[in-house]
């Protein structure tokens, strides 16, 4: 089994979060059973191997499209992969899912798409990326395409450095002083962000708080310091992985949270 991600380069990074890698074969004793949490990020995924799905109530859900391209997720996904899996995908900011595909990623909170359809037009990629021979081939093509179709732009600037001010924050910080930093009404404020972001900009926090909180589990950390009480932490855990608090702290068998609380 190999999972593999790495941050973009410098001048892409107000766009692309990271590029990464999934790849096992059968016999790899691997969960073929993922969750996926959301991060405040969109994404582009490219699928070179056995169809996968998404699943609900432990059925086999979905079949998902060979090129998926999906808005904000606003609730933890539970994905089945094959048996041989092999993918590479791009994890975008909102920021730069507008910068990339012209469209605001609010209009697809939640949404799987195709990415084959206009106006995506991923198929060419797909076939320049199912030619490349490692993961460093493919993520200087995916890195080469970003900075063919995106740009620089004022509303781009504009909310990285709202979602800058959120990280830094580590998601602690109220919106009305967000709003009042930017010369905004609050109700103003909410708009622009949800417009832009696919969600409230106290949802976002809320994810960001998270994953600081998953960093500090990783060392060995109380998450509940991040918590107004226990019955929100074990809300937000169940909401945003999927798994109770123990069940994190017990360990994972799901590719990506192993992966993310490795990483963290």
């Amino acid at each position: 089994m190999q999972v593999i991600s790495r941050p973009a380069g410098d001048e892409l990074s107000p766009i692309v979060q990271e590029i990464w890698h999934v790849e096992f074969a059968e016999g790899d004793k691997v969960s073929t059973r993922d969750l996926i949490m959301p991060t405040g990020t969109l994404h582009v995924v490219f699928n070179f191997c056995d169809d996968y799905y998404i699943a609900e109530n432990g059925g086999k859900g979905m079949k998902l499209p060979s090129i998926l391209v999906t808005g904000q997720l606003d609730r933890v996904w539970e994905i089945r992969y094959g048996k041989n899996t092999n993918q590479i995908g791009l994890s975008l900011t909102p920021a730069g899912f507008l910068k990339l595909f012209h469209v605001p990623g609010a209009l697809y909170t939640g949404s799987i798409i195709d990415g084959r359809q206009s106006p995506w037009n991923l198929s060419d990629l797909y076939s320049e990326l199912k030619v490349c021979r490692n993961f460093e081939e493919s993520s200087s093509l995916l890195e080469t395409y970003v900075e063919e179709k995106s740009g620089t732009g004022q509303q781009l600037e504009r909310m990285n450095g709202i979602l800058e001010v959120i990280e830094s924050s580590e998601g602690n910080i109220a919106i009305q002083t967000l709003s009042d930093k930017y010369g905004l009404s609050l109700s103003a404020f909410e708009r622009f962000f949800k417009k832009t972001v696919g969600m409230t900009p106290k949802a976002y926090a809320n994810i960001v708080r998270f994953a600081v909180a998953l960093k500090q589990l990783n060392e060995g950390d109380r998450l509940i310091d991040h918590f107004y009480d226990q019955s929100h932490f074990i809300k937000a855990c169940k909401k945003y992985t999927g798994k109770t608090p123990t069940e994190l702290i017990t360990g994972t068998e799901e590719i990506t949270l192993q992966h993310m609380l490795k990483q963290r």
